[in-house]
């Protein structure tokens, strides 16, 4: 009778093993699966922010030129401005000079 309580017993033991061993599987896949979703929902949360913040540093930089642009534009066109004054003022004089010359 004593061997009939052992087998039935290392038959439960091995039976209840099996279960927990099962179990444990199962939760493991299961924790794998949850890790796996939420690691997949962090990269396209992450992918979407560093989308945006490379948007947001295009419009900056891209204004930054336009700005930068501007000014050299204005500063060329004053000293554009400011040569043809001279070279006018110049030729002027020169002509005033031949002209004065030539009526003596």
């Amino acid at each position: 009778k004593s061997g009939l309580q052992n087998q039935t017993q290392v038959h439960l033991v091995e039976v209840l093993q099996d279960m927990i061993d099962q179990t444990l599987d199962h939760l493991t896949e299961t924790l794998q699966d949850m890790i796996d979703q939420i690691l997949d929902h962090l990269v396209e949360v992450l992918q979407d922010m560093i989308g945006q913040i490379l948007d947001h540093l295009v419009e900056v930089l891209q204004g930054l030129i336009d700005q930068i642009l501007d000014h050299l534009t204005e500063i060329l066109q004053d000293m554009i401005d400011q040569t043809l004054d001279h070279l006018t003022e110049i030729l002027q004089d020169m002509i005033d000079q031949t002209l004065d010359h030539l009526t003596e």
